[in-house]
């Protein structure tokens, strides 16, 4: 989270007055935010646009991760005939190549959980005493589980394989072989799919992969296959996500690529940062599905998945030397590529997601943007996003730049359709 407590905004904010300039904020003002905010979701890309997050790909990642699901072979039991009272088994239409998943009715029913408003808590698990470890999640928590990410980012599914990943039935969880770029990637996006035994991981890798295909406007079947491999930008060829432009914007203290992807080309620039805290997770689902959007002809969006590759590797809130990214900016060299990034493209607005407060504020020359964002999305109080001398990420820009900045402290828990209405508030304030 960006704030500096647990419960609420640091003392000295409070609710603003819509439009008003925080103090310190630079005079000059931007484009007039919209008078009116539209309500409905922009129209979607094609299927064929795929994960940002792949473009946060480590020089230096390992090519193969451990299996969550050790592997000790032996056929599945033979396909149960169909239950009527149970939702139906997913087709093999749009699988890669291999042999066809179905799933039994214990598995059909753990898939049937997962709803748009509705996310099993021991896959994004809620924060508590549970999950905060010290010293690395003070604030948001831990996934759980062992982290594949801990050994390099960025993975391409091999297709001549990826439909092992789910075996027939949960019983015969032993003999699954998930694929490790799927298990990674579903861990990156704040899932835990690595804890328990195997028939749980098994159990909690569909609920998971039914949760990313809802983030992603695909039908929840709980089964991987390439529609979902192609818009997490882990298919081959899938991972600038069809971006106009993707640009290496700096390295983190260990050497991974800090990326931006260019959408559109009209004359109002928005930046907007999917993750500042490497264990702040559901912004990155966020940008996954607005990588995906059509954006109007007048915008420009570049959207940075993670400024702290080496954070959400090590499942941790800091940077690799311990040092908090969204403090004293633009000192470490993270902060500093970013804002070097931002003086070249000269955004008129930049867009901030971290978690897990609740709500959102603004800063800057003007909070009628956040204003406009809130109305779409009523999350929580409307703020102010803090105090400058903390040095906030987004300060630096705005002062020098003379623009807004919109904070989005998003819940702890994030469903596909907060993830969905976030990106139709996006979609309000970029035209």
């Amino acid at each position: 989270s960006a704030a500096t407590t647990a419960a609420a905004p640091p003392a000295d904010t409070g609710a603003p007055t819509t439009g008003a300039a925080p103090t310190g904020a630079a005079s000059t003002a931007p484009t007039a935010a919209p008078a009116s905010v539209a309500s409905t979701a922009p129209t979607t890309a094609s299927s064929a646009a795929a994960s940002s997050l792949q473009t946060a790909a480590s020089s230096s990642a390992a090519s193969s991760v451990p299996s969550a699901v050790p592997s000790t072979g032996g056929a599945p039991d033979p396909t149960p005939p169909p239950d009527p009272t149970l939702p139906p088994a997913p087709t093999a239409a749009g699988r890669p190549a291999g042999p066809v998943a179905t799933l039994d009715a214990a598995a059909r029913l753990a898939v049937a959980a997962v709803t748009a408003d509705a996310v099993p808590v021991d896959v994004i698990r809620p924060t508590g005493p549970d999950t905060i470890v010290l010293p690395g999640n003070p604030i948001n928590g831990g996934r759980g589980g062992a982290h594949p990410l801990a050994v390099g980012w960025g993975c391409t599914i091999d297709p001549a394989t990826a439909a092992a990943t789910v075996t027939a039935t949960a019983t015969q969880a032993s003999a699954a072989t998930p694929d490790a770029c799927l298990v990674g990637t579903l861990d990156a996006l704040g899932m835990d799919v690595t804890s328990g035994l195997p028939d749980d991981r098994l159990r909690r890798l569909r609920q998971a992969v039914a949760v990313a295909q809802l983030d992603l406007g695909l039908p929840a079947t709980g089964v991987a296959d390439r529609a979902l491999y192609e818009r997490l930008g882990v298919w081959p060829g899938t991972a600038a996500l069809g971006a106009d432009e993707v640009r290496t914007i700096g390295r983190s203290q260990r050497g991974r690529p800090i990326v931006a992807l260019r959408f559109g080309s009209g004359p109002n620039v928005t930046v907007v940062v999917g993750q500042t805290h490497g264990d702040e997770e559901a912004g990155l689902r966020v940008v996954l599905r607005a990588a995906r959007e059509r954006w109007p002809a007048s915008a420009t969006v570049w959207i940075v998945p993670t400024i702290n590759p080496d954070g959400l590797a090590a499942d941790t809130r800091f940077l690799a030397d311990g040092k908090d990214p969204n403090r004293a900016a633009p000192a470490g060299p993270e902060q500093a590529a970013f804002v070097d990034f931002a003086r070249a493209v000269r955004p008129r607005l930049g867009v901030y997601y971290h978690q897990n407060y609740g709500w959102i504020g603004g800063s800057g020359a003007t909070r009628d943007w956040a204003a406009a964002y809130h109305a779409v999305v009523p999350l929580g109080p409307l703020y102010q996003s803090g105090d400058c001398k903390l040095g906030f990420l987004w300060c630096p820009v705005d002062d020098e730049l003379g623009i807004s900045s919109i904070l989005v402290e998003l819940p702890d828990v994030v469903t596909p359709a907060m993830v969905r209405d976030h990106v139709r508030a996006l979609a309000a304030v970029v035209a």
